[in-house]
């Protein structure tokens, strides 16, 4: 009966030192990278700008880095405005394509009851763009009465209960 061996063919040590000469010290991780140095090798990166808005207009600004596919729910997640507020309206001031043009608006929409954003309103992000949160004040009420409300809101001049108020110039 012919044994079977269990020794490694004769060529497999010459390609192991082919593939570790050839790949170099990348594979070897020399140092943990803290969050400061991330925070430093982003900022080389293109960036956009997410600004939390509460009712008294009081803001917290914050620059994250852009990552390919971006879009205003990566932002929103990356910004923590979901915990931060439980209803809000978002916009984007977008920079013009051309030197002197006003910057472009972009009004989002926000669905707080499966928080997120519909997916019409999910815009791609683009380097320079601020994004800007701002709370919504309504609550459940506002819900379940709006439509009764709204009517005599509207013929007194007050905006809709469920209005945008970023939409306004």
């Amino acid at each position: 009966m012919l044994s079977e061996s269990r020794r490694l063919p004769l060529f497999t040590l010459p390609v192991l030192a082919i593939l570790l000469v050839g790949g170099g010290c990348s594979g070897i991780p020399l140092a943990k990278q803290t969050a400061e140095q991330n925070a430093t090798a982003a900022a080389g990166g293109p960036q956009y700008i997410v600004e939390l808005v509460d009712e008294e207009h009081r803001g917290e600004t914050k620059k994250l880095p852009l990552t390919e596919g971006a879009t205003v729910q990566t932002a929103i997640d990356a910004s923590r405005a979901n915990r931060k507020f439980h209803r809000f309206h978002v916009a984007i001031s977008r920079l013009p394509a051309y030197p002197g043009a006003p910057p472009q608006k972009l009004v989002s929409g926000y669905d707080h009851l499966s928080k997120q954003v519909p997916m019409e309103y999910d815009y791609s992000l683009r380097p320079g763009d601020r994004i800007v949160i701002l709370k919504d004040t309504n609550n459940s009420l506002d819900d379940m009465f709006g439509t009764l409300i709204n009517p005599f809101r509207m013929m007194g001049g007050a905006p809709s209960v469920d209005a945008n108020p970023l939409s306004h110039d």
